[in-house]
């Protein structure tokens, strides 16, 4: 018998990398144009290094979204916030940037992987529960075939 695998059994790390590159090779992400030079907050100094740093925030967020239907930008803001600590000042909390969480959001909805919630917040749609769950499924497969093979490699 089969067990059925879920995002929940599946790695968080390896996940988002894996629904990043899903998204980038679909190319049907739309990826706003100042996604090069924005900051993600006002605790970070720069811009992300990495290149697709906006495709990992998308499967990320997808992912937030999938653990806590209900969430919305403002709670997404606080999932993604960090210290923020200036010259000589004591650090504080800050919250992140709402500006790529709506985006992606938005491109989530786009693509019909997230809906809007009549009582506020957002929520995945059974369609992206099933692409969320087919993509953690092949992560999960993929671990398991790797164990295999180092276990039978001289």
């Amino acid at each position: 018998m089969v067990k059925a695998v879920t995002l929940k059994d599946c790695d968080a790390n390896k996940f988002v990398a894996a629904y990043a590159k899903y998204l980038k090779k679909q190319g049907k992400l739309n990826v706003p144009k100042w996604a090069d030079i924005a900051k993600t907050g006002i605790q970070c100094e720069l811009a992300p290094h990495d290149p697709d740093w906006f495709y990992i925030r998308v499967a990320s967020v997808a992912r937030q979204v999938y653990y806590r239907p209900g969430a919305g930008i403002g709670g997404l803001k606080k999932r993604y916030g960090g210290s923020y600590q200036k010259n000589c000042i004591r650090p504080h909390f800050q919250k992140a940037a709402g500006g790529p969480i709506r985006k992606a959001l938005q491109g989530l909805e786009d693509l019909g992987i997230v809906e809007k919630r009549p009582d506020g917040g957002r929520q995945i749609t059974k369609r992206g529960m099933q692409q969320l769950d087919q993509i953690a499924g092949s992560v999960v497969l993929e671990k398991k075939k790797r164990k295999i093979s180092a276990r039978w490699s001289p």
